[in-house]
């Protein structure tokens, strides 16, 4: 069986290739009635190993990812939204959900050359792993391919503090953020970076009132006092609907 990081022939990966698609004896389906070998075509799922998961991330979020806690927590979000936690080994950590699986896919992508870091720019990829990257976009669903890209367009564009805010709030239980240095460093800041992310519109009102703990109505005037203007709806029932969510968002805190 090919271990982790090893090529499993040519329709699974190119020649010399990384292990992007989960080979025949790993996790292809099992085969039906009259399907013959591999090598005369697929007849089951082709699913997506770890390293294909990230090459498709930092795909989807521009070509560049500016740290490895956004790719890790992108991937955490699409995973939680796709049910796919136990796919990619995620699970509780002291930062909020957490796979050392999908850090060792990162890994493995940098050490094949598709992708390359650089300090202070982050992880990009190189020109042989957006041609994989395309080539993989193939295996996703079509909406898959567009929350995945929604996804990390939107937590690409966070503040590292800002990103650890959102996950410690959404991903994290009591237990888990008393438990971590970061959410006490985050935490006396919570008002201000649940402010910077609704400036960026990269939250409702309703979600930025519970990301700064805070009651819907105090958030409202906390926000105007601060300058910032809350009420750019399209419409009347946009205004309502953020609205509604606030008070589930808020009542579930």
């Amino acid at each position: 069986m090919p271990g982790r990081g090893e090529p499993v022939g040519a329709l699974s990966a190119p020649p010399g290739g990384l292990l992007l698609v989960r080979g025949w004896d790993k996790a292809w389906s099992l085969p039906k009635a009259g399907c013959g070998g591999l090598e005369e075509g697929v007849c089951g799922e082709r699913l997506l190993m770890p390293p294909g998961w990230v090459l498709l991330a930092i795909r989807y979020a521009g070509g560049r990812v500016p740290s490895k806690l956004h790719l890790v927590k992108g991937l955490a979000l699409f995973a939680r939204l796709t049910g796919r936690e136990d796919e990619l080994e995620y699970g509780p950590y002291k930062m909020g959900l957490y796979s050392p699986l999908v850090e060792e896919a990162l890994a493995s992508v940098i050490e094949r050359g598709f992708v390359r870091y650089r300090r202070g720019y982050g992880y990009e990829l190189r020109p042989e792993g957006l041609r994989e990257a395309e080539r993989l976009e193939g295996l996703l669903a079509d909406e898959d391919a567009s929350l995945l890209a929604r996804v990390m367009k939107r937590v690409v564009k966070m503040s590292r503090d800002e990103l650890l805010l959102y996950q410690y709030v959404l991903f994290c239980d009591e237990e888990c953020r008393a438990a971590s240095r970061e959410w006490k460093r985050v935490r006396p800041r919570r008002r201000q970076l649940a402010l910077s992310l609704l400036r960026k519109r990269l939250v409702t009102v309703a979600l930025a009132a519970k990301l700064a703990g805070m009651e819907f109505d105090e958030f409202l005037d906390y926000a105007r006092k601060q300058g910032l203007a809350l009420y750019e709806y399209r419409s009347l029932e946009e205004a309502r609907r953020d609205i509604d969510a606030a008070k589930k968002a808020c009542s579930s805190r």
